[in-house]
């Protein structure tokens, strides 16, 4: 009786060894990824936590995460980009929008947008997309940035406002 005992009393003290040394393992430092940081969300012996990104990046990959578990790979915070051009119409989330409509002129990672051109034979306005890649925008080369005064009198001779091709 005595031996059941002792063993029950050894084997209570080293689940008790195992719970508590399991509670004190935390995160020491948690994995940082560029233009991002970590938000711890659940603190115990299997701590979570939830990888963001700071203003003007999209996180691309897996948002949670558990200490202690080898990520095979760790998200990314990519870049919005800024359109580079001030004047003209695009069609961006289905939708025809003025560049002076649109906040900072900033399309998000993976965004596509349109651009419109004009076919000068045929006189008539057709879209041209590209994409938002990690801050990267390529402004399709047929698309011409009209005269402020164009832009601002003359609107309705811009390729997105003439028939469509």
């Amino acid at each position: 009786m005595l031996k059941r005992l002792v063993l029950l009393l050894v084997w209570g003290v080293s689940l008790y060894n195992l719970v508590t040394s399991a509670r004190e393992e935390t995160c020491q430092s948690l994995p940082a990824i560029p233009n991002g940081y970590t938000v711890v969300t659940q603190y115990d012996c299997k701590e979570k936590f939830e990888y963001r990104c700071h203003s003007n990046y999209i996180l691309d990959g897996a948002v949670e995460a558990q200490c202690g578990k080898t990520e095979t790979q760790k998200p990314v915070c990519r870049a919005s980009c800024i359109i580079s051009v001030q004047r003209g119409r695009i069609l961006y989330n289905n939708q025809k929008t003025w560049l002076h409509d649109l906040p900072e002129r900033r399309v998000q990672h993976s965004d596509m947008v349109a651009f419109y051109c004009k076919d000068k034979d045929r006189g008539c306005g057709y879209p041209v997309y590209t994409q938002c890649v990690d801050g990267n925008l390529t402004i399709p080369s047929c698309y011409k940035e009209p005269s402020s005064f164009t832009y601002k009198f003359k609107y309705s001779s811009l390729p997105s406002e003439i028939q469509q091709c």
